[in-house]
């Protein structure tokens, strides 16, 4: 449903929110969620080019995110990395013509708004649940 680019942009997204004192560098991002580096520097440039991440070049240089992470809804990314042919895509109200269209039309509003609700900073957390689940043991 979603391409690689978005994946891409939003595992990056959440790698340097995780450290908002430290640069992420190009080459560690990469690595770290498995994505191609030239690739990767397309989505966070055009990450960039939207005021949600900056950027340093050079020695000390890297990424940083540009906004707290509660601020970065999950729609304005998809926006920005699937572009505005993707918009229409969620919740568009034309073309309802059978039971099928009907219940695509409804699941695409369902993402929309769940799209709208969820920050960056809902992922960060998620994340965090996540880890803490993993690690706690429960004895019998």
């Amino acid at each position: 449903m979603f391409t690689a680019k978005l994946v891409y942009g939003l595992k990056a997204l959440l790698q340097i929110a995780k450290d908002r004192e430290r640069p992420a560098h190009i080459q560690d991002l990469a690595k770290s969620i498995h994505a191609p580096v030239k690739y990767l520097e397309q989505v966070l440039a055009a990450l960039g080019k939207a005021r949600i991440l900056t950027a340093k070049r050079g020695v000390g240089g890297g990424y940083w995110i540009a906004r707290s992470p509660v601020d970065v809804k999950l729609d304005e990314v998809v926006r920005i990395l699937e572009g505005k042919g993707h918009e229409g895509m969620l919740c568009d109200a034309g073309g309802i013509g059978d039971g099928v269209d009907a219940w695509l039309h409804e699941l695409s509003c369902h993402i929309a708004k769940r799209l709208e609700e969820t920050s960056l900073q809902d992922l960060l957390d998620r994340e965090n649940l996540l880890r803490q689940n993993k690690t706690t043991m429960y004895y019998i």
